[in-house]
């Protein structure tokens, strides 16, 4: 951000995490986040990437945060049964481990968040 002249505000801190590896908890404990604040979570490209335990875990988390807490994320949606696998498949070719599509569980944890005060 510094190198495209935007500052980061103060009460920003960027976390690098392996989501695979650490848990957003562990992860967070080496930051200064307090997990009584309200928090807004930015988890914009990241969970097509990870395995569903992994995206779990994260919803999990952030589902515990004092309101009113507030995460915005990504998604790959679903392919129709007439649909081709495009992204998958080019994503592959590229060299990318597959992509995770939301599934069941996913859409119910975006439902409950989208329905809670």
């Amino acid at each position: 951000m510094a190198a495209a002249g935007i500052a980061v505000p103060p009460n920003v801190e960027h976390v690098a995490i392996d989501f695979e590896a650490t848990s957003l908890v562990d992860g967070l404990a080496t930051s200064g986040f307090d997990p009584r604040a309200a928090t807004f979570v930015s988890w914009l490209g990241v969970m097509v990437y990870l395995t569903e335990s992994a995206v779990d875990a994260v919803f999990a988390f952030v589902a515990a945060l004092p309101s009113p807490s507030e995460i915005v994320f990504t998604f790959t949606a679903p392919k129709g049964p007439d649909e081709s696998d495009e992204i998958a498949e080019r994503a592959a070719a590229a060299g990318e481990r597959d992509a995770l599509r939301a599934d069941r569980q996913t859409r119910e944890v975006a439902d409950r968040a989208r329905s809670d005060p």
